[in-house]
């Protein structure tokens, strides 16, 4: 008689288990992909919506163009809060399952974080009446760490690779766009009496072709002004 070896080993065998999505979620998945996105260095299935142009434009005032030549500085706390308030902002709005709510859940935003959250709010009531100053100032910064602390707890590489995927930026050529490449183009269009865009050749979005056109106009109003000067 033959010896059973999982009952020798005590081993029982897993049942095996079928994941049967439900009419919801099958429509879900058939409008948005599956998207693994890192999540402290673990890729973890998503849903992503990429973004309208108005949905991004709902999201703040930013631009992918990067066409300073200057040397690179540290960003400021001040610079670094906003940053992460638009990034948060373009994750709430891209995210399909799980949910902004659901993951705020597991990293943590319980009570305590909602507790940080008034007091934020309690310290810009405060601050309203206040004159400008140094108490004010202490003010401010006590609030801004409290944001930061209660709002902004994902890992930096998941909102990151959202915000990328969000705004399409994996998909464009909007990064190789260059100052001269912008002069040249506004030139061109005031010449062709159209848009900066038609003259700028790769992978644009939308919200990308209006970024060229809006950046173009003024970097040909700088350039003319630098030389009136």
């Amino acid at each position: 008689m033959k010896t059973n070896l999982l009952e020798k080993l005590h081993l029982i065998p897993a049942p095996r288990v079928i994941f049967m999505p439900s009419a919801l979620e099958q429509i879900e998945m058939a409008e948005f992909p599956v998207i693994f996105a890192p999540f402290h260095k673990v890729m973890v299935p998503v849903l992503l919506r990429e973004l309208s142009e108005v949905q991004i434009r709902a999201c703040g005032d930013f631009s992918l163009i990067e066409t300073v030549t200057e040397p690179k500085k540290t960003p400021t706390f001040e610079e670094i809060l906003e940053y992460s308030r638009l990034q948060y902002k373009i994750t709430q709005a891209a995210l399909i399952r799980p949910s902004y709510a659901d993951l705020m859940r597991v990293v943590g935003a319980d009570k305590s974080v909602l507790a940080a959250h008034d007091r934020v709010l309690e310290i810009e009531r405060e601050l309203f009446p206040l004159p400008e100053g140094p108490e004010k100032k202490e003010f401010m910064l006590e609030a801004q760490r409290l944001e930061m602390m209660s709002e902004y707890l994902l890992p930096s590489d998941f909102t990151a690779y959202v915000f990328s995927y969000a705004v399409g930026l994996a998909k464009s050529d909007i990064k190789k766009v260059s100052e001269k490449m912008l002069l040249d183009a506004a030139v061109l269009a005031e010449k062709g009496h159209d848009n900066p865009a038609d003259h700028v050749a790769g992978n644009f979005t939308d919200f990308n072709r209006d970024e060229i056109n809006l950046r173009a106009w003024y970097v040909l109003h700088e350039e003319r002004k630098h030389h009136r000067g």
